[in-house]
């Protein structure tokens, strides 16, 4: 379905531009067959243009990828990790002023064989800039209005279970912005793109961070509405929900799972069940609206497991 958009209106545009590099991210395997074949589309019309690929999926393949040579022929290099220094980097490369094996976190196709650089980049949060929505046609978005995501941390907490990838970019870290750097950053966002609506994104926001987030955007007194992710724990006190309520949050977003305690083991989730009706309630009464995640079917879970599941919301 996306044939004719990549080869009327993508290829029209780089031939209008004139790119050195074109950077695909794949963060869904959903992507990954309309990414390679936009990739192909490219090379084939622009054989000129590089391509680097980045992004959850190719992190979470990128030992299957170094073992499939052919595959660059699609695309030119891979960043592991992060890529905000590395991109960088990479485009100095082009230019002539570093050598490719000076930027870090990439794999890349050179004479028949693949190699890795040896340098390792990891960004400090705190000196990251302000997202730059520039370019992005907000007003066609499916929105209101318009909701733009602010990061608060990278990496989790956690990193324990068993069914997820999403954090494969940032390995054993967990890095939080300082809440005055979000401060900085919701007031440009609000100044240049007149955005009153925020995503706190990251899936698994600790409770504490949120709070102090909370605080100091009460004593900004910057007036916003948000939403964010965060795990199911019992510090979502009364006193909590109220202050993030105060504070601009209209929703939380929970991974809760299953409602079968075998399943959540599999799983290697830290949810303790007997919390969750409590949370929920505290977060109901602040006035915080409540988004469940749930997975059905995992592997070797029961019909019974799965009715649980459905009760075990209905009763909480």
């Amino acid at each position: 379905p996306y044939l004719s958009y990549f080869k009327e209106y993508v290829i029209n545009k780089l031939v209008k531009n004139k790119p050195d590099l074109v950077g695909i991210s794949l963060t869904a395997m959903s992507q990954v067959i309309p990414g390679f074949t936009l990739a192909d589309i490219i090379k084939q019309n622009l054989p000129d243009i590089k391509i680097v690929i980045g992004g959850v999926i190719p992190n979470h393949l990128s030992k299957k990828i170094k073992a499939q040579p052919k595959l660059f022929s699609l695309f030119d290099y891979l960043i592991k990790g992060e890529g905000e220094t590395p991109l960088y980097k990479l485009c100095e490369s082009i230019e002539g002023v570093i050598s490719i094996d000076a930027v870090p976190n990439l794999i890349y196709f050179e004479k028949n064989a693949i190699y890795e650089t040896q340098h390792l980049s990891i960004e400090d949060v705190n000196d990251l800039p302000t997202p730059d929505y520039d370019g992005f046609p907000l007003e066609k978005y499916l929105s209101p209005l318009p909701v733009l995501s602010i990061e608060p941390a990278r990496g989790c907490y956690w990193r324990k279970c068993s069914f997820c990838n999403q954090y494969s970019i940032h390995g054993n870290t967990f890095r939080l912005r300082d809440p005055q750097r979000i401060i900085v950053d919701i007031k440009r966002l609000q100044s240049k793109y007149n955005a009153q609506l925020f995503n706190i994104s990251n899936e698994g926001v600790p409770v504490n961070h949120l709070s102090r987030i909370s605080e100091a955007l009460l004593e900004s007194k910057l007036d916003i509405q948000w939403y964010a992710g965060a795990q199911l724990k019992k510090s979502f006190s009364k006193e909590v929900c109220n202050l993030l309520r105060s504070a601009g949050c209209r929703k939380l977003i929970f991974g809760l799972e299953s409602g079968s305690r075998r399943i959540l083991n599999l799983m290697n989730k830290s949810v303790i069940l007997d919390e969750v009706p409590q949370i929920l309630r505290n977060c109901t009464k602040a006035g915080i609206k409540v988004h469940l995640y749930l997975i059905i079917g995992f592997p070797t879970e029961t019909l019974k497991e799965i009715e649980a599941t459905q009760d075990f919301i209905l009763e909480a």
